[in-house]
C-alpha cells in the first residue's frame, strides 16, 4: 500500500538531431504536450464506472484502506504532430530523435517516504470523454459516453481485454516522487516508443 498521487503539466521534452552528411551539426529541442488525459479508477463491475476526462490532473497509486486497496493508474496521450512537421520539412533520415524526457508536476502525495511511479505503453486506443472530476479527482465522477474506464477503454463502446488497461509488460520508465514538484522520467525506451509514433 502506496498511497496515491496527483500529478499535472504533463510534457514530453524532445531534443532532436539534423544530419547534413554523416554528422550531426544542429540540435534542436521542443516540447510537445497531450492531446488526451484520463485517470482510471478501480472499482467493480457492479458499481458505477467512473472517469475523469476533462479533469486538470491525473491520479495514480493506491486509495482506501493497506487490507483493500483501490488502484488508481493515469493514462496520457501526447500530440507529436511538432516533431511530424519538422520531419516533413526535410529529406527522409535528416532528422533523429535523439532524446525523449516526460516531465511531470506531482501536486499532492500522502506517502512521507516516497512513491515509485512507474510509465509503460499503452496497447490500445482509449477515450477522454466529457467527464470532469475537479472536484472529486480521487474517486472519479460517472463516465461518459467514450471515455476510458477500468474495465471499458472507451465507456460503452470497447473493452478493455484485462481490467485496468492493457499495457506494455516492459518497464518503460521510473521516478520516486516525494512530494509536490517537477519530476522527470527517461530510459532509452521512452525515446525509443516516442519515435515509433512518429
Amino acid at each position: 500500500y502506496g498511497g496515491s498521487m496527483q500529478l499535472l503539466l504533463h510534457f514530453l521534452f524532445l531534443v532532436l538531431l539534423f544530419y547534413f552528411g554523416e554528422q550531426a551539426i544542429v540540435e534542436k529541442q521542443i516540447t510537445v504536450y497531450p492531446s488526451r488525459t484520463n485517470t482510471l479508477y478501480e472499482v467493480t463491475q457492479n458499481e458505477i464506472q467512473t472517469s475523469n476526462g476533462l479533469g486538470y490532473a491525473i491520479y495514480c497509486g493506491t486509495v482506501g484502506s493497506q487490507s483493500n486497496p483501490l488502484r488508481r493508474r493515469g493514462l496520457i496521450r501526447f500530440n507529436l504532430d511538432p516533431y511530424r512537421q519538422i520531419q516533413d520539412k526535410y529529406p527522409v533520415g535528416v532528422v533523429a530523435l535523439k532524446k525523449a524526457e516526460l516531465f511531470m508536476y506531482a501536486i499532492s502525495g500522502d506517502n512521507n517516504e516516497g512513491q515509485d511511479i512507474q510509465i509503460y505503453g499503452i496497447r490500445k486506443s482509449w477515450g477522454e470523454g466529457h467527464d470532469n472530476a475537479s472536484a472529486n479527482p480521487l474517486f472519479g465522477t460517472p463516465a461518459t459516453r467514450g471515455s476510458a474506464t477500468w474495465f471499458q477503454s472507451k465507456y460503452h463502446q470497447t473493452n478493455w481485454s484485462v481490467p485496468g488497461g492493457e499495457y506494455d509488460s516492459d518497464l518503460t520508465a521510473e521516478t520516486t516522487v516525494h512530494g509536490p514538484g517537477f519530476y522527470t522520467w527517461y530510459t532509452s525506451l521512452l525515446t525509443g516508443q516516442a519515435d515509433a509514433f512518429i
